[in-house]
């Protein structure tokens, strides 16, 4: 599923069909630059990766994912987040230089969280 807002795209999948071993995200760039047109500097694209499904599945593999640190591409992978359904249990990476972190994936971050809490609070 890919929603989009303004020039920032959420691409949402399970867990279970994510490549952990795409370290450059090109196979989820591909995929993303095949339904929305993107250019650098004239129509870049942020992309927010969200997955869910089993801890069990993706706490050893995110760990070796990547967020772009640079613009100048078509599409920038800002934010790569995880949730467990089942506990609520959730990880992210975040495209950050030192402690200034770019986009408004804390927004994004922080509805997952509260998500995650209520998961765990079982409401």
């Amino acid at each position: 599923m890919l929603l989009r807002d303004g020039n920032y795209l959420f691409n949402c999948v399970s867990a279970a069909n994510i490549d952990y071993s795409d370290l450059n995200n090109k196979a989820i760039k591909r995929a993303v630059r095949d339904k929305a047109f993107a250019l650098p500097f004239l129509l870049e694209r942020g992309l927010f990766v969200h997955g869910c499904g089993a801890r069990s599945i993706w706490m050893d593999g995110s760990k070796n994912l990547k967020v772009d640190k640079t613009a100048l591409r078509p599409i920038i992978l800002q934010n790569i987040n995880f949730i467990d359904p089942a506990c609520g249990e959730s990880f992210n990476i975040r495209t950050s230089w030192g402690s200034l972190k770019f986009g408004f994936s804390g927004k994004v971050i922080e509805a997952i969280e509260f998500i995650g809490e209520q998961i765990r609070e079982g409401g």
